[in-house]
Formats: C-alpha cells, structure tokens, sequence
C-alpha cells in the first residue's frame, strides 16, 4: 500500500459488487472502495457498509 497526502492526486472509486450486497431487509449496502496514487499504485481497499435513505426536496 502506498502513502498519499493531502493535496495530491489519487484516484477514488467506489462501487457494488452485486446485487448479493444490497440487503432486502434493510436499506444497507455494502460497497466496495480503492484509492490509487496518480501512478497506479494501490493505497487502499476495503469496504463501506451504508446506509441508504431518500432525501427530501
């Protein structure tokens, strides 16, 4: 894993697996997320568990 800073360039991506990640009983996700430097290296991957909710207006 690499390091990065604040202000530096990266690349964020997060998105579903499957439709196995979104639970029937509640309005949960799980989603899977990376970040990479600018050259490609990975500095970090996991998961974000949400919560999903309408917002009004």
């Amino acid at each position: 894993m690499a390091r990065t800073f604040a202000g530096g360039e990266r690349a964020e991506r997060v998105h579903l697996v499957s439709d196995a990640d979104v639970r029937a009983d509640k309005p949960i996700v799980t989603l899977c997320t990376t970040v990479t430097t600018h050259e490609g290296v990975l500095a970090l991957d996991g998961e974000a568990v949400t919560w999903t909710a309408d917002v009004p207006g």
